[in-house]
């Protein structure tokens, strides 16, 4: 009986203290039982949760949330499972929590008795794979095999190019053994046991040492392994780390070396790496050194035979120390060693050399062979790796994951006051849209640099988002970071690309006490941000419009002209057709403004003398779409950006970009077709001479009811027929 008893505690203490929260109601949803964990989640002692109805008596936010679920497994007296649930902590969408959990009735005689009620918050498992995702991303660009162990030596983790070496996918790979699945059978016992003195930390590190291992195909790779121990929070060994290089064509090449002196000779001319011979007694000098020496160092090997000292010469300052030591330690030519030499041009070359050392009858090192590997590249990539994962790569500022580390290390009340800086781009997606994203990445960096220009070495710069820009500034005051902001607005008006002023709407707020919370600070200087483009936005916009107008007309003065012509003329047949002031304010803006699309044509293309191409043809084909993006931008424009996407379109259905025909196209587009026409018929072109006006009212004739509104075409015809009359009869 009292071991019954003892089994009864010791459940439930196992119940009451496991990470998951157990409720149980009865068939009034009153709760009967709660654990620890269930009253913990839910912030209430055990006492104030048991008795309370799960669905009316908990906080409001929780109820919403588990009512559905509950409800649902009541009604249909099915369990209902949640895998992830999320929720806001203190009603706050930015910080979630993340559950999952169960619902099970209880069922006696078809009829529902209560409710078994799990839950489990998984919000840090969820991050970890949300990290281990990334992670995984970043290791499988690495160009070496890494690979996790655990204390059983199973893999946890192996990247994309241990995959590929193994040739396995990776589930064929992940929680099998490694020594027993991956290793050759002959150098699982002595690996095993290496293992073991890893797990023992036993084993100094860093040490490299190299092995076999076994492919899916039965082929042996030769793997040279650096390693370290992965430790948990209490410094406990749980895991090995690996990284390894495949050289097996590297032993395979040795090994040919030893067996044949000319086959030494034939494959170390052709090499790709270094090979070479160091004679250390009874002087030092170069014995031998291959051709590839030349295309790595930019000396020749007859230099390094000429100029004994060259080979001690190249070796960079800094590596000198290490170089002693492994000329001192005959352990230290074990294992392959990185050593900077300084090239024929002054440039800095890592190698990494595989050093085997030979020694006279009384001990003493008396010369080295060795292969040395250009690995530059890979040193290079490995500081690009480590550069992108805190940088922005368009604009080379910090990206918003580094700005919010260094955040973290920098408020404390020695960097007070602290200043931060919110900048927003202004119209980058009209620049996109009119210019094309190459160009607004330009526009992008060119306020990168701007920003960069009024900053000091000790201030933050990031990338926040898409077209948004953090500073912080640290032991900087309020007065501080506004003069800066004013800086740079003045600098925006200065600056220009396609003659678009720059615009960024800034906002500042300085952190000036240690108890203010720092996001607090940041959300002010955002909304500071907005408000100071709400107040601009109209400002701005005027601006832009101008400024593309303007450089429209100075890239093609004919451009001008024709709009004013064409304006009059729009004024003309519009009040003929009776059109109101709205409509014919609209006609009047249309006509000055319909090819302000073309602003995106190069200053080649729109004044090409020759017949376009087929593709230079498209190219302005796109200048009404361009045109739209313009005007919807603008509050002042948008109501003209229909007529100015269809002022191409033909009546027939054959025009461009939309392909409407008929009254499908706006009566303002149609207007402008006739009057485009016209004008540029009876005007020289410099791909085609001038018409008569009679001629052109011909032309436009025998285009009604195709290209033109055949209503239209006639009522133009009568009004300008009629002034060709009466300029006749009044010669």
């Amino acid at each position: 009986m009292n071991d019954n008893n003892n089994n009864l505690k010791f459940i439930k203490r196992i119940i009451e203290n496991t990470n998951e929260g157990i409720i149980i109601t009865d068939e009034k949803d009153i709760i009967i039982y709660a654990n620890n964990t269930a009253a913990r989640i839910n912030r209430l002692s055990k006492k104030q949760f048991i008795g309370k109805n799960i669905l009316r008596d908990l906080n409001d936010k929780t109820i919403s949330f588990i009512k559905p679920y509950y409800q649902e497994a009541k009604k249909n007296l099915d369990p209902v499972i949640i895998k992830s649930l999320q929720v806001p902590i203190n009603n706050n969408i930015n910080k979630e929590k993340i559950f999952s959990g169960q619902f099970i009735p209880t069922i006696r005689r078809k009829e529902f008795k209560g409710m078994l009620c799990t839950v489990r918050d998984i919000t840090d498992y969820v991050e970890l794979e949300k990290q281990k995702t990334i992670a995984n991303n970043y290791l499988d660009i690495a160009a070496v095999l890494i690979v996790i162990l655990d204390r059983k030596g199973k893999v946890r983790l192996i990247n994309k190019k241990g995959r590929e070496v193994l040739e396995y996918k990776r589930s064929e790979i992940i929680g099998k053994n490694w020594f027993d699945n991956f290793i050759p059978k002959k150098n699982s016992g002595p690996l095993k046991a290496k293992f073991k003195k890893f797990l023992n930390d036993e084993w100094k590190f860093p040490e490299v040492f190299e092995n076999s291992v076994l492919t899916k195909s039965g082929h042996e790779r030769i793997i040279s392994w650096q390693n370290t121990t992965i430790k948990d929070e209490n410094d406990n060994i749980i895991a090995v780390l690996s990284s390894g290089e495949d050289i097996t064509g590297k032993r395979i090449l040795e090994e040919k070396l030893i067996e044949d002196e000319k086959r030494f000779r034939m494959l170390a001319e052709n090499a790709t790496d270094i090979v070479f011979r160091f004679r250390i007694i009874p002087e030092l000098h170069c014995e031998y050194i291959s051709p590839s020496v030349t295309r790595i160092s930019g000396y020749t090997p007859q230099e390094y035979y000429n100029d004994k000292e060259l080979v001690l010469k190249i070796i960079h300052q800094e590596d000198w120390k290490l170089l002693q030591e492994l000329l001192k330690s005959k352990k230290g030519f074990k294992k392959p060693v990185e050593i900077r030499w300084i090239s024929k041009n002054g440039e800095v070359i890592w190698t990494e050399q595989n050093i085997t050392p030979g020694y006279d009858k009384r001990g003493k090192l008396a010369a080295i062979d060795g292969i040395a590997r250009d690995i530059t590249e890979r040193k290079k990539a490995e500081e690009k790796i480590k550069y992108l994962s805190f940088h922005d790569s368009l604009t080379d500022l910090y990206n918003r994951a580094y700005f919010e580390e260094e955040l973290k290390r920098l408020d404390t009340r020695r960097q007070l006051p602290l200043s931060f800086i919110m900048g927003d781009v202004n119209s980058l997606k009209l620049v996109n849209d009119t210019f094309g994203h190459i160009e607004g990445d330009i526009l992008l960096k060119n306020v990168a640099n701007l920003m960069k220009s009024f900053c000091r070495k000790e201030d933050i710069i990031a990338r926040w988002g898409g077209d948004e820009f953090a500073i912080l500034l640290p032991q900087t005051s309020s007065d501080y970071a506004e003069d800066i902001v004013e800086r740079i607005k003045v600098a925006c008006k200065k600056t220009s690309r396609y003659k678009i002023p720059i615009s960024v709407s800034l906002g500042f707020c300085s952190k000036e006490w240690h108890e203010q919370d720092i996001n607090s600070i940041i959300s002010e200087a955002e909304d500071n941000m907005y408000k100071s483009k709400l107040l601009e936005k109209k400002s701005i916009s005027n601006s832009i419009i101008s400024s593309i107008t303007r450089t429209l007309f100075e890239k093609d003065y004919e451009t001008e002209e024709h709009t004013i012509r064409m304006r009059d003329m729009a004024l003309e047949i519009g009040k003929l057709l009776k059109l109101s002031k709205t409509e014919l304010d609209n006609l009047s803006l249309l006509a000055s403004l319909h090819d302000i699309g073309k602003i995106a044509l190069s200053d080649e293309l729109l004044n090409k003398n020759a017949k376009l191409t087929k593709r230079e043809w498209e190219i302005v084909k796109r200048h009404p779409e361009i045109g739209f993006n313009i005007c919807e931008s603008s509050p002042q424009l948008a109501h003209i950006a229909d007529f100015v996407l269809t002022h191409h379109e033909w009546f027939d259905g054959s025009g461009y970009p939309q392909g409407l025909k008929g009254k499908e196209i706006p009566i303002e587009s149609r207007i402008l077709a006739i009057i485009d026409a016209f004008d540029v018929m009876i005007h020289e072109q410099p791909y085609k001479s001038a018409l008569a006006r009679t001629e052109a009212m011909e032309e436009l004739k025998k285009s009604a009811g195709i290209q033109f509104d055949p209503i239209l075409v006639e009522k133009f015809i009568s009004i300008f027929k009629n002034e060709l009359v009466t300029a006749h009869n009044n010669s």
